[in-house]
């Protein structure tokens, strides 16, 4: 009986230590990772493009972002927040805003959560800043492809809790677009996300630029039409 108690006590240590391993490497991950290029990490569409040397993480070119053939694309049964079809930027900042935070590794691949997060986004009128908002969805907003490894590895969840209140509403009269960011509380939970007892926290401050005017490009075999809201530009805030 001794010797069994021993065994169980051990192998609760062990598990312990992997998970506390797998939260500093996430941790040390998310320290590193680089700031929004755009000035005092200020959401803009037509910030400059990253420099230096390194290639950027590609982006995905998927259209169709792990749609079962056998029947109709469901976000909601990925565990992906569901774009809302509105003209009201109010209504649809908070989905845009908590969809980049919302998924779960035991269905998703981060490629694609990316091309699912890619069709919230519209096109702007240069094809040089439509790329570079994308490298920074991919880059700089979503996890690290190490950070969303060590999370697959543990079948993690990852769940945004608002803090406070989205911001008020910034752009220009013209209302071409708008600007809004909010900071929430990110749990990060191994297994089960209904298992209270495990997982960890991330506190994230995340920027969005939104634009809904005729100018807005509706997402191919949705209900979606000119005018409605959609994405120009996720950020990190500082």
């Amino acid at each position: 009986m001794a010797e069994r108690s021993r065994t169980l006590v051990f192998g609760s240590i062990v598990g312990a230590v992997a998970i506390l391993i797998a939260v500093i490497a996430i941790i040390v991950a998310s320290v590193s990772r680089g700031a929004d290029p755009g000035p005092s990490g200020e959401v803009t569409p037509f910030g400059p493009a990253p420099t230096g040397s390194s290639q950027p993480t590609p982006t995905s070119t998927s259209t169709d972002p792990g749609t079962d053939p056998s029947g109709p694309f469901d976000p909601e049964a990925k565990g992906w927040v569901v774009e809302p079809i509105t003209t009201d930027p109010e209504k649809y900042v908070t989905a845009a805003l908590e969809a980049v935070l919302t998924f779960d590794t035991r269905n998703t691949s981060r490629e694609e959560f990316l091309a699912y997060l890619e069709t919230w986004m519209t096109p702007t009128t240069s094809d040089k800043v439509t790329a570079d908002n994308k490298r920074v969805l991919a880059n700089q907003v979503l996890l690290s492809e190490g950070e969303w490894a060590t999370l697959t590895d543990l079948q993690g969840t990852s769940t945004p809790t608002l803090v406070g209140e989205v911001s008020p509403l910034e752009g220009p009269d013209d209302g071409s677009y708008k600007v809004a960011r909010a900071t929430f509380d990110v749990t990060m939970r191994p297994g089960d996300p209904s298992d209270e007892t495990s997982g960890w926290m991330q506190n994230r401050t995340i920027g969005v630029m939104v634009q809904c005017s005729d100018a807005s490009v509706p997402a191919p075999g949705t209900d979606q039409k000119p005018g409605d809201c959609k994405v120009l530009r996720w950020s990190v805030n500082s």
